[in-house]
């Protein structure tokens, strides 16, 4: 089964939704929910990735697949286990029993364990700043930083 999540802000989108359930095959799901919550946006995405390749370019320690591991497992997860306890529930029983260095593992690909794919633009700002604390004072990296400031 395959989920799709329309967020519809316009009419012109409002129609090419209307226009893909109408070639939908019966029967079929539909969910409806009032507002939208604001997902992640790309220069949030952006300065993510920016970062980690900064991390792996300066601090030798871990490849840049290593840093979004360690970023994802310290800084991510905590952030989801305390906004979800479907999430809380499912890390406790399939990751939290684990041993450190294969929670890491099950962070990057090939596995990659959803963490920040899920995440609403305030987790996502909430999760650059645990970020940004931890390589600036645990791996001594220096990070480039946006002119506004918008993600503290």
């Amino acid at each position: 089964m395959t989920k799709k999540t329309w967020v519809i802000k316009t009419d012109d989108q409002r129609l090419k939704h209307m226009s893909y359930l109408a070639q939908k095959e019966l029967p079929y799901t539909a969910t409806d929910k009032e507002g939208a919550e604001k997902d992640k946006s790309t220069p949030q995405n952006s300065l993510h990735h920016k970062w980690l390749t900064e991390a792996a370019e300066q601090n030798k320690q871990h490849t840049r697949e290593q840093y979004r591991g360690i970023c994802k497992l310290h800084c991510g997860v905590p952030i989801l286990r305390a906004a979800s306890s479907e999430y809380r529930e499912a890390y406790d029983r399939l990751v939290k029993p684990l041993s450190y260095e294969v929670k890491l593992k099950y962070m990057e690909t090939p596995l990659d364990f959803p963490v920040t794919r899920g995440m609403t633009d305030d987790q996502m700002s909430e999760y650059l700043n645990a970020v940004h604390t931890l390589l600036t004072t645990e791996f001594n990296v220096v990070l480039t930083q946006p002119k506004d400031r918008w993600f503290l």
